[in-house]
């Protein structure tokens, strides 16, 4: 039996993308299972309303292995624990499969599930200044006023020339769940508005 599992971060993400992917794989829209709440938490009603049913020879399909778990070990320990029952992992968009059982598949899925940390640690390293420098400023963080604290140093950075829009938005456009703090469209409208306002002061 195929069963699918996809999970968003926060309740205001939207998981039509997984979920669609998922029944282009083939998995029956009653067999899919889905949670929004952040993957930190292994604590998530549908993920444990899938694993109660699944059996031997069954398989779960994912669009990536980051929905499991975030972090190497969440998914790593997952994995290995529904290995040990027969059942199997296949995540689409990293082509993993664990009915693949050679040394070279388990290698290869450990790797993405670790670059997958990784990559997330990177965004947090990113944002962070940002966030540190808005709250230093006075900036309270619920949400338009620290996006819109970020705006405003990504705009003095701008301004002090030696970065472009593109740079900032690598560096601050995305939190720890990957959602948009900052677009590169208003960063480069709130620019055109400093500018503007400056001109009519001097």
């Amino acid at each position: 039996m195929k069963y699918g599992y996809a999970r968003v971060s926060t309740k205001q993400q939207n998981l039509t993308l997984q979920v669609q992917a998922l029944l282009d794989y083939g998995v029956q829209p009653e067999n899919v299972f889905t949670d929004k709440l952040t993957g930190t938490n292994m604590d998530r009603q549908s993920l444990k309303d899938l694993l109660s049913i699944v059996k031997e020879g069954d398989i779960i399909i994912v669009k990536k292995l980051d929905r499991l778990g975030r972090s190497v070990s969440q998914v790593t320990g997952l994995i290995d624990e529904l290995t040990q029952k027969g059942v199997f992992i296949k995540s689409i968009d990293d082509n993993v499969d664990t009915s693949n059982d050679s040394p070279m598949a388990k290698a290869m899925m450990q790797l993405l599930a670790m670059f997958s940390e990784m990559e997330r640690n990177f965004i947090v390293e990113r944002t962070r200044p940002a966030i540190e420098h808005a709250k230093a400023s006075g900036v309270k963080f619920g949400r338009p006023k620290a996006n819109k604290g970020i705006y405003e140093v990504a705009v003095q950075e701008y301004l002090k020339g030696g970065v472009t829009v593109k740079e900032l938005i690598k560096r601050y456009g995305k939190d720890s769940n990957g959602k948009d703090l900052i677009t590169e469209a208003t960063l480069f409208r709130r620019i055109r508005e400093y500018k503007k306002k400056m001109e009519e002061q001097q």
